[in-house]
């Protein structure tokens, strides 16, 4: 019956973590992922017994480094504040990068590969891709300089695949000063055509530039939201 193929296969599960343990792990790292594994196992067994209430405080994944299993939403919602609120809060406000001439923040990444500073590393290349546009509806790149400085006009350039990831609309705003002013620079809407090409390089003028030390391109329409998992961008350009 159902039980008896469930029992067989943990039984299988258990022989293959066994053989997979003998064949790759040696000494302290053995030792380690013994007590890993232990513990996670005993977890299980008290959970399964105490019922649902006790199961959502399950810790996530234990093994892979905190930053990798945050990525994947794997660090359980105890980390995350028992609903997720911290976590959310977290994506909410993005990473952030002290780059050689300013400041970047992005809404979100994909890393090792396709993270937010490969939009300004002048490689057409790599890219910037963010999954949460997905979920929130909206993504976000911005700029900070020690000083005002005037944008004139910016370029965008498509990644290498998948068209429906393409942005189709977005708000540029500026910030002249800290106190959190700002103005609206730039808007594209929906009715923009889009990128005909992958790679393909498209400029922007901004039609009243105004010195401004903060720069954010806020994201709010992909090319085909219906096949889009994600937004992304090859590289963004700014010429002052």
């Amino acid at each position: 019956g159902l039980l008896g193929g469930a029992r067989g296969l943990e039984r299988k599960v258990a022989a293959l973590t066994a053989q997979i343990q003998s064949m790759m792990l040696e000494g302290a790292d053995k030792a380690q992922w013994e007590a890993v594994y232990s513990a996670e196992q005993e977890e299980l067994r008290a959970l399964a017994s105490s019922g649902q209430e006790a199961a959502e405080n399950l810790g996530g994944r234990q093994s892979g480094s905190e930053a990798w299993r945050s990525e994947r939403g794997e660090l359980g919602l105890a980390a995350a504040g028992g609903d997720g609120d911290e976590a959310k809060k977290k994506k909410k406000k993005g990473r952030e990068y002290k780059l050689r001439d300013f400041v970047l923040r992005v809404s979100g990444e994909n890393p090792p590969d396709e993270m937010g500073f490969c939009l300004f590393d002048g490689e057409t290349e790599t890219k910037w891709l963010d999954f949460g546009f997905v979920e929130t509806g909206s993504a976000f790149v911005e700029v900070e300089f020690a000083e005002a400085r005037t944008l004139i006009s910016y370029e965008m350039t498509s990644a290498n695949d998948e068209p429906p990831r393409d942005p189709s609309a977005w708000i540029l705003r500026g910030f002249p000063s800290g106190d959190g002013s700002e103005e609206v620079l730039h808007h594209v809407g929906e009715t923009w055509r889009g990128f005909k090409a992958r790679h393909m390089k498209y400029r922007f003028f901004l039609p009243s530039p105004k010195p401004c030390k903060r720069y954010r391109f806020e994201f709010v329409g992909v090319r085909d939201r219906s096949q889009a998992n994600s937004i992304q961008l090859a590289q963004i350009n700014l010429n002052f």
